[in-house]
C-alpha cells in the first residue's frame, strides 16, 4: 500500500512538472513573440515621388528587437506604383511605371510568426513647381501681351500658369511690375516677380506710304548691302511691304541684315532666317549704330545700373577695376541681371550684362538647405 502511495505521489509531481514546465516555455515564447512588433509609429507621410520602403527597420524599434528577429520580419504594402499612358505618333497606347505611388493612403503590414501590426502610409505632395525659364524682363510692343504658353515648369504634377498682370497697361508704353504664378494640381505654388516693358510699335510709321497687301504693286532697286536697324529696340519684319501683312519675326537694335532691295515706299527688301521678307527703312542704315558711352560721359552715366546706384560710388571701386553685381528686383525672384563692370582710364564701363539664375526661393539665405542665394559682397 505504501508504495502504491509513492507511486502515484511520483506521478503526481511529474505530471505537475511537466505542466509547468510547458507554462513556462509558453509564457515566455508568448512574451516575446508579443514585444517583436514595436512600432515606432503606426501613422507616417511620404512626400509624393519617394517610394514607400519595404525595410522592417524603418518601422520597427530596433533597440527591443534581435538583428535576426528584425530580417525575418515581412513587410508588404497595398500601395501600387503609379503609372502614366501616353499615346506615340503611330497612336500607340506606351505605359510609363514609376517607382513610387500616387498621392494617397495606404497601408504597410508587418507580420512576423503569428503577430501582424500595421501602419497608415499618407502619401502627400507639398513641393512647389520651379520655373524652367522665367526671365526677368519682358519686352512687348503696344498692345500685344506676355505669352505664358512659352515658359514652362518642372514638376510630378500637372500645371497651371497664370499672370498677376492687374497692374500692367499694355497699350501704353512704359515699365510695368507682373507676378508669373505657377500651381500644381495639388495647389502648391510658386510667383515670381517680373518686369514687362510696353514699348512702341515704332516701324509701324504711317511714313511708309504703302499698306497694300499686294507687294508686287511696289517697285524696289536691287541692292546688295548690310544695314543694321536703329532708332528702335525692336524692329517689325513682316511677310509683305506694308503694315496689314503678318509679323514674321523682329529684329533688335544693332542687328545687321542683308538688304536686297529698297522702295520708294519707306520699305526695304530683307533676306530673313533663309526667307524674303520686308521692314520699314526709316529704321534701317548702312552705318552701324554706336553702342558705347561717349569719352566726355561721367562715370555716374557709364556705371548706372538697374540696381539704381552708381558703381563708382561702391567703396570697393576704389581698390579694384572690375566689379561684378547681380541685382533682383525682388527677395523671391529666383531670376536676376548678372553685370559685369571694368575700370578704363578711370571711368567705369559695362562689359556684360545679362540674366542670371538664383535659388528656388530667392535671395537672403538664412540656413543649409533653404534653396535661397546669399547675398552681401565677397
Amino acid at each position: 500500500m505504501n508504495i502504491l502511495k509513492k507511486t502515484y505521489s511520483r506521478i503526481i509531481i511529474i505530471i505537475l512538472a511537466f505542466i509547468l514546465i510547458v507554462g513556462v516555455v509558453y509564457y515566455y515564447n508568448k512574451q516575446d513573440d508579443s514585444t517583436v512588433l514595436t512600432l515606432l509609429d503606426d501613422i507616417i507621410e511620404v512626400e509624393y515621388g519617394n517610394a514607400i520602403s519595404l525595410d522592417a527597420k524603418d518601422y520597427v524599434d530596433t533597440k527591443q528587437v534581435d538583428e535576426e528577429i528584425i530580417s525575418s520580419i515581412q513587410v508588404t504594402t497595398d500601395a501600387i506604383n503609379e503609372t502614366q499612358t501616353t499615346t506615340n505618333e503611330n497612336g500607340e497606347d506606351i505605359i510609363s511605371e514609376y517607382d513610387y505611388p500616387p498621392v494617397g493612403e495606404y497601408t504597410i503590414t508587418l507580420s512576423y510568426k503569428k503577430e501582424q501590426a500595421f501602419i497608415t502610409v499618407n502619401v502627400v505632395d507639398t513641393t512647389a513647381p520651379t520655373f524652367d525659364n522665367v526671365e526677368g524682363t519682358y519686352t512687348l510692343e503696344k498692345g500685344s501681351s506676355i505669352d505664358l504658353s512659352n515658359i514652362s515648369t518642372t514638376d510630378l504634377s500637372d500645371v497651371t500658369i497664370s499672370i498677376n498682370d492687374e497692374n500692367v497697361d499694355y497699350d501704353n508704353v512704359g515699365s510695368y511690375k507682373a507676378t508669373i504664378i505657377a500651381t500644381d494640381l495639388y495647389e502648391n505654388k510658386i510667383e515670381v516677380e517680373i518686369t514687362i516693358e510696353i514699348v512702341s510699335n515704332e516701324n509701324d510709321s504711317d511714313e511708309s506710304t504703302s499698306t497694300e497687301n499686294d507687294t508686287t504693286d511696289i517697285t524696289f532697286t536691287d541692292v546688295n548691302e548690310t544695314v543694321y536697324v536703329i532708332n528702335t529696340s525692336t524692329l517689325n519684319i513682316r511677310s509683305g511691304a506694308g503694315t496689314s501683312y503678318s509679323q514674321i519675326g523682329t529684329l533688335s537694335k544693332g542687328t545687321s541684315v542683308k538688304r536686297t532691295g529698297t522702295s520708294d515706299s519707306g520699305w526695304s527688301r530683307i533676306e530673313y532666317n533663309g526667307q524674303t521678307a520686308y521692314a520699314s527703312s526709316k529704321y534701317l542704315s548702312t552705318t552701324k549704330p554706336s553702342t558705347t558711352s561717349s569719352s566726355t560721359s561721367s562715370s555716374s552715366s557709364s556705371s548706372s545700373t538697374s540696381t539704381g546706384f552708381d558703381v563708382s560710388s561702391l567703396k570697393v571701386a576704389s581698390s579694384t577695376n572690375k566689379i561684378i553685381i547681380v541685382s533682383v528686383t525682388s527677395t523671391s525672384s529666383y531670376t536676376g541681371t548678372f553685370t559685369y563692370y571694368q575700370k578704363s582710364n578711370g571711368t567705369w564701363k559695362t562689359v556684360i550684362s545679362t540674366s542670371a539664375n538664383l535659388g528656388q526661393y530667392g535671395i537672403g539665405k538664412t540656413k543649409e538647405g533653404d534653396k535661397k542665394t546669399p547675398t552681401g559682397m565677397i
